[in-house]
């Protein structure tokens, strides 16, 4: 029989019982979580097969990656479904893929942003009914996607879960450096030219020397260095009517460096540039 294979899912779809979202799977079906995902919430999606629903098993002691319900003998109830798990990609040729999407969207921060949202393939669940087999897509192990459960015991499911375990952790760090970038991506660096104030409107005195040689316009960079001990003129401060001017940058926040160096050092951005004393 052909398989049936289902690439778009609407509400229509789910049969909704307070908060669980019941999909009703066909015969031979091919289902992706991450679709599902976009129409009901992965919290509450279940998965109904002839009438089942699915809830997942324990993994049998003798056939690693099947998981069912096994009778006396150590046979699988055939009246019962019965899983098998396919593990993803490695986590080496994901980790390699992904660098070489960075850098290949390095220029443009809407398509880095669009590459974190990739999603990552986990793995691949079948499911054997009636001599009727349904494929789930995007299968995750730690999640239990769509109430899935399977109780793994063998050294290879283990391996997929440890797998599915460091494909997450290298997808969370590269989203938090993404996010890192692109923080500062629509940030400007203070340029020689700009002006910065104490908070008493004092007027810094910016002068570029170890960063002189990169220019925005033709107009050097300041780095942090450049900044640091920089005078500064016109201050209005008191204390008790005694005039107290800022006479020189004293401090930078790490806050107001760029995330990148340049000769060794931080420029300095002209958004987190606030205030200085």
């Amino acid at each position: 029989m052909k398989q049936h294979v289902s690439t778009q899912y609407s509400s229509n779809d789910f049969l909704v019982l307070e908060n669980k979202a019941i999909y009703f799977a066909k015969e031979n079906d091919c289902i992706d979580c991450v679709e599902i995902a976009k129409i009901a919430d992965i919290e509450h999606a279940y998965i109904s097969w002839f009438g089942i629903l699915l809830t997942g098993s324990k993994e049998s002691p003798n056939n690693p990656l099947y998981f069912g319900e096994i009778d006396k003998e150590g046979v699988f109830v055939e009246s019962k479904p019965m899983y098998y798990l396919q593990g993803g990609e490695d986590i080496d040729s994901v980790i390699a893929r992904n660098e070489m999407t960075k850098q290949s969207t390095n220029k443009d921060s809407k398509q880095s942003t669009n590459n974190n949202s990739t999603h990552i393939s986990t793995s691949t669940l079948q499911v054997f009914l009636h001599s009727s087999t349904l494929t789930i897509l995007h299968y995750s192990l730690i999640h239990s996607s769509l109430h899935i459960k399977l109780e793994c015991n063998s050294s290879e499911s283990q391996e997929i879960e440890d797998k599915e375990k460091a494909l997450l952790e290298s997808k969370a760090k590269d989203s938090k450096e993404n996010k890192e970038s692109i923080s500062t991506a629509f940030l400007c660096p203070v340029l020689e030219d700009n002006e910065l104030k104490c908070p008493h409107n004092g007027r810094v005195q910016l002068k570029s020397k170890k960063g002189k040689s990169f220019k925005s316009k033709d107009i050097p960079m300041i780095l942090e260095s450049d900044l640091l001990n920089a005078s500064i003129i016109g201050c209005t401060h008191t204390i008790a009517g005694v005039p107290t001017p800022c006479s020189l940058i004293s401090v930078i926040l790490p806050s107001a460096r760029a995330l990148k160096r340049y000769n060794d050092d931080y420029p300095i951005m002209q958004d987190n540039a606030l205030s200085f004393g």
